[in-house]
């Protein structure tokens, strides 16, 4: 019955469970955020490596 539930008297969440919500919140959010950053060095990385091998390509289709 939703009279055993806790808080379920109560029309306001538990302060608790509400708390513990917003610090996983938090702390995914940032693991988000370093996920995303890093996602990004490595393209970063990827793009100067495959630019770098073009023009190693170009320099030795141009040699004599």
């Amino acid at each position: 019955m939703p009279q055993d539930l806790p808080g379920a008297d109560s029309s306001r969440p538990d302060v608790c469970n509400v708390d513990h919500f917003v610090r996983d919140l938090a702390l995914l959010t940032e693991q988000l955020l370093l996920a995303v950053y890093l996602a990004e060095q490595l393209r970063s990385d990827l793009e100067k490596l495959h630019d770098t091998r073009s023009e190693q390509g170009d320099e030795r289709r141009n040699a004599p």
